[in-house]
């Protein structure tokens, strides 16, 4: 029991921001137990707060992206029966609770992604919302690159230098993974790509790209996005520039 003490009083809380246009919940803190979290594992997003409103029902939604790219399979559970909050909760009220769910196979190794957690009424109206930036598993991907200065996007000829870890197995699963994600989300349909060798090189410069984003985050702090030309090398979109 003591063990169990210590473990909880030396939890380091995790860094969030409010995203909430109106917060009613006042969330003071949050712990990930794994943290970071593991790929197909569980992890246990826990919470502290103080809502200024009642609460007698409603639901915790919980989004992930992967620099702007959504990963599926996120749970949304009862506010007030599946997170451990006993309600009715009276304004000004400390409560605590914890939300338990397993995490996408499918984002790489070592890559941030952002988890939203969104609190709503019955009626479906928001009173609060934070998110947090994490990586995902072992920091293992910028190390297989050597921790190379990747740029935000390759240049064709730097391409073969900074190119993500490809070939088989479960990591290169899951980069084509969120590259099947990513076009889905921008209309990049079967037809898209001339033939398979020209898909494949779509997919390694997306990959390329989406180290760069990751170098470029942990370097800034700011999370870039994965738009519309993320499958696409620097000079290609300077090339689109010129002629837009």
């Amino acid at each position: 029991m003591l063990s169990t003490l210590a473990s909880v009083l030396l939890a380091t809380p995790h860094p969030f921001k409010n995203c909430a246009a109106a917060d009613h919940v006042h969330v003071s803190r949050i712990e990930l137990s794994p943290d970071p979290p593991k790929p197909g594992l569980n992890v246990d997003v826990t919470f502290n707060a103080t809502p200024d409103v009642a609460v007698s029902d409603g639901t915790l939604h919980v989004t992930v992206t992967l620099f702007g790219v959504p990963v599926p399979d996120t749970p949304t559970f009862q506010l007030c029966s599946e997170i451990g909050v006993k309600c009715p909760v009276a304004p000004g009220q400390n409560i605590s609770g914890h939300a338990a769910y397993g995490v996408s196979k499918i984002v790489p190794s070592g890559i941030h992604v952002t988890i939203t957690l969104t609190a709503k009424t019955a009626a479906g109206a928001t009173i609060g919302c934070v998110s947090f930036d994490t990586p995902i598993g072992h920091a293992g991907v910028l190390e297989e690159i050597g921790g190379a200065a990747v740029p935000w996007s390759p240049s064709a000829r730097q391409l073969d230098a900074v190119e993500a870890p490809a070939g088989g197995g479960e990591e290169a699963e899951r980069w084509r993974a969120v590259f099947a994600l990513w076009r889905a989300q921008h209309g990049r349909g079967a037809s898209a790509y001339a033939d398979r060798s020209e898909e494949a090189r779509r997919l390694s410069i997306f990959k390329a790209n989406i180290v760069g984003y990751e170098k470029r985050y942990r370097e800034t702090g700011v999370m870039p996005t994965a738009d519309a030309h993320a499958d696409r090398t620097r000079d290609e979109v300077a090339t689109l520039s010129h002629f837009a």
